[in-house]
């Protein structure tokens, strides 16, 4: 903090010999990036390779880390999670890396995004059906 100049929203996550560091905005990751130009990396959040989404749901470490990229579509209902899937690869210019989740009867899907970008198409070709996850 003090180096570059900015005030972390959270305590730095320790991974081995280095640490996950979040930033509140991008001109905060940019002034750690140039107090640290040798020793800094910029970390780009996607979804954990193959994991089916239940596996992160019930993983508090994956959850977390990646909720970001987690995502509530509304109105499924009737709909199988390959309907879901086919819907947004068809509307949207995504592919999603696992199958949709449709809690029974809820009338809505869980849907995990392969990257932020993703997350955010999602939004702009589903404005009045997409929300934000919240992990519980």
């Amino acid at each position: 903090e003090t180096q570059a100049g900015i005030i972390l929203p959270t305590e730095p996550q320790k991974n081995g010999a280095g640490a996950l560091v979040g930033c509140q905005t991008g001109q905060d990751v940019q002034k750690v990036m140039i107090a640290f130009p040798d020793s800094v990396t910029h970390w780009k959040v996607m979804w954990p390779g193959k994991k089916a989404l239940l596996k992160v749901l019930n993983d508090p470490h994956k959850k977390e880390r990646i909720s970001m990229l987690i995502v509530k579509l509304n109105n499924v209902k009737g709909m199988s999670e390959e309907d879901v899937q086919q819907e947004i690869e068809q509307k949207a210019p995504i592919k999603l890396p696992v199958k949709p989740h449709i809690p029974s009867e809820r009338g809505f899907a869980i849907v995990g995004c392969k990257e932020k970008a993703d997350t955010l198409a999602l939004y702009e070709y589903f404005p009045t059906r997409v929300m934000p996850w919240v992990p519980r």
